[in-house]
């Protein structure tokens, strides 16, 4: 079985970030650690969040884990131009028709994200993986997808929607 969790879709600035990261790379070497393409990739994703929240609630509404993130050296690292590039290679790749065509038939399948996740587009971009795997695989009777609301414990003001459609396959 496979859980895709936080799926963005298709996104049309890959190709460009491929093409900078390798211009990059050409001049500072693959292991270089780009600031400037952390707020290309990643920037406007805290954009919908109260800005007291940390510079990375995008990530969680939990918000001792926001502040503990920044700290923490096992996730508080900037990608390597390397990785940068393996990460819009693999956005590009895993978007496409391609992709969608040789997704096995018989794996079963869960395709969940927040409806308040950028990486997601809000919602958007988990729906578009689905509708493209169950238009690939020829879903004979796909289930509509399931909205679940989550609160933190003790925690409304933080309140998300999870977009839960499955493939039952």
């Amino acid at each position: 079985a496979v859980v895709i969790h936080g799926t963005g879709g298709k996104n049309p600035a890959a190709p460009a970030g491929k093409l900078l990261v390798s211009l990059l790379r050409a001049l500072f070497g693959s292991k270089h650690r780009s600031k400037f393409v952390t707020g290309v990739a990643f920037g406007s994703y805290n954009s919908h969040y109260d800005k007291s929240e940390g510079a990375n609630a995008w990530l969680t509404r939990d918000g001792a884990m926001v502040a503990t993130r920044d700290t923490d050296p096992y996730t508080s690292f900037i990608f390597t131009l390397a990785g940068y590039y393996d990460l819009f290679t693999m956005l590009s790749e895993c978007n496409s028709a391609e992709w969608y065509s040789k997704y096995p038939r018989s794996l079963p399948t869960l395709v969940m994200s927040g409806d308040d996740d950028p990486v997601g587009d809000y919602g958007k971009g988990v729906r578009e993986v689905y509708d493209g795997l169950c238009a690939s695989l020829r879903c004979s009777y796909p289930e509509r997808p399931r909205i679940a609301e989550c609160v933190q414990h003790g925690s409304p003001a933080r309140k998300r929607r999870h977009i839960a459609p499955s493939l039952a396959l």
